[in-house]
């Protein structure tokens, strides 16, 4: 299975080179190949964007595997997004 993601991870970086890609799907495809550091880089990027696709992560089943990282529980609750902490 990570070699699905890794080959979409390389399509995304290809992409990147000519055009605009959203750091949401680079944050996406890390997290789906388990490199929690590059997907919260990913999504802090997004962050910084003030992207509309980044509100629904605090409940994305997407981001499972960096909900528990203390940078995401930051970063949710830095967005103020519906499903943080209080």
């Amino acid at each position: 299975m990570s070699q699905i993601y890794q080959s979409t991870l390389e399509d995304l970086k290809e992409r990147a080179s000519t055009g605009y890609v959203s750091p949401l799907k680079f944050a996406g495809a890390y997290t789906k190949l388990g490199d929690k550091g590059q997907a919260l880089t990913w999504l802090e990027k997004t962050a910084a964007e003030h992207s509309p696709s980044i509100v629904h992560i605090a409940t994305d089943p997407d981001y499972d595997a960096v909900r528990s990282d203390p940078r995401f529980t930051a970063l949710v609750k830095r967005m103020g997004l519906a499903g943080s902490p209080p």
